[in-house]
């Protein structure tokens, strides 16, 4: 076996893996904060990769172009939870859920309406040159992709520990009766977590841009891959998620690179579905058995 070819296919599927898992910390925000799996999320990711590109396209310079893609990912939450999850807060979370892929058709049309329907080339943060360490390639846009992710981690990790925000949501979300007796805004519960979900889909658009061409219609399908990793983590652990979807991406990137079955990639995540709901099934049964 080449292990330098091994090497560099585990690497890449850690790059498109780190994406997934930052995909699904976005749904695992909006679940553990409202319970509503939020089916817009990789539309939002599209939607904002597109408004990234258009201040590039303005001449701003990279970081200028980030920060205020930031700003409008937060007013993007913001608005979302003021406008279409509030009214519908006290309805079961299905509700919520048919809402939020209505969304997701909202933001494809509104894509196609404002930016146009072809597809477009989203310009790299850094050129594509490499080094090398111990005979093992690295690029540049590997080395950023990779800080990014565990920036953004950090952050999150801070956030949901060390800040009052994060604070409140994790008491909320530990019991919400006592979170309220405490003067927790269920409301303001909500507003965070769909702003942080929105930060989170805006960082994993521009990160998948560059990879693939930009259009209303391919982004929105990495979600998929990015719930598996949610689910993979439980669907309630941000880590799990992480870690979810690090493992669909190397287990895709080695099926793709010495499993020469059709369309295997494409079965890939619902086959590590199945794997993960039998084995939270088998926890489930092995905790009944032992209560009993």
């Amino acid at each position: 076996m080449d292990f330098k070819l091994l090497f560099q296919t585990i690497l890449s599927g850690l790059i498109s893996g780190s994406i997934y898992g930052v995909l699904g910390l976005g749904f695992v925000v909006t679940y553990k904060a409202t319970r509503v799996l939020n089916l817009a999320h990789g539309g939002m990711a599209m939607f904002l990769a597109f408004v990234a590109l258009s201040f590039l396209h303005r001449h701003m310079n990279y970081g200028l172009a980030m920060l205020l893609t930031a700003l409008a990912a937060i007013a993007m939450g913001i608005m979302i939870d003021w406008t279409i999850m509030r009214p519908l807060r006290n309805r079961p979370p299905l509700d919520a859920a048919v809402a939020s892929l209505g969304l997701l058709l909202t933001l494809q049309g509104l894509a196609v309406i404002i930016f146009g329907a072809q597809e477009k080339v989203f310009p790299a943060a850094v050129p594509l040159r490499f080094i090398s360490v111990a005979g093992f390639n690295f690029s540049y846009p590997q080395l950023l992709g990779f800080g990014s992710v565990a920036v953004a981690a950090v952050l999150i990790g801070v956030l949901f520990k060390w800040t009052r925000a994060g604070t409140a949501i994790r008491a909320y979300v530990e019991n919400p009766e006592s979170a309220r007796g405490l003067g927790v805004s269920p409301l303001y519960v909500s507003t965070i977590a769909w702003s942080v979900a929105a930060l989170l889909a805006a960082l994993a658009g521009v990160m998948l841009a560059p990879l693939t061409l930009l259009d209303s219609l391919r982004m929105p399908l990495y979600s998929v891959k990015a719930l598996v990793a949610a689910l993979l983590g439980g669907l309630n652990s941000l880590s799990g998620a992480l870690a979810g979807g690090i493992l669909l991406g190397v287990t895709e990137a080695y099926f793709q690179g010495y499993i020469h079955v059709r369309d295997s990639v494409n079965y890939l995540p619902f086959g590590l579905v199945v794997l993960a709901l039998l084995y939270q099934g088998f926890r489930g049964s092995r905790r009944l058995a032992r209560a009993a």
